[in-house]
C-alpha cells in the first residue's frame, strides 16, 4: 500500500469524497543516482509511474541512511 500522501480525494457529491491512489499518475519516473536510494524507500515511487528510467553506478558506495537516524 502506498503512503497516504500519495493519494487524492475526489468530490463525488454532497459531502462524499472518494480516495484513490496515484497509480500510473506519471508517464515516466526518472531516478538518478539510484544506488544511493534504499529499495524500501524508493519502491512506492515506482507505483506512481507507467515507465521508469533508472540510472545508477554499480561501483558507487551503497546507500547510507545514518543521517536519518532518530537516536
Amino acid at each position: 500500500m502506498l503512503p497516504g500522501n500519495m493519494q487524492i480525494s475526489e468530490h463525488k457529491g454532497q459531502r462524499k469524497f472518494e480516495k484513490s491512489y496515484l497509480y500510473d499518475f506519471a508517464d515516466l519516473l526518472i531516478v538518478d543516482e539510484a544506488g544511493q536510494v534504499l529499495p524500501e524507500v524508493a519502491a512506492a515511487s515506482f507505483a506512481l509511474a507507467k515507465k521508469a528510467l533508472v540510472i545508477g553506478d554499480t561501483e558507487a558506495d551503497p546507500a547510507n541512511m545514518e543521517y536519518c537516524s532518530r537516536d
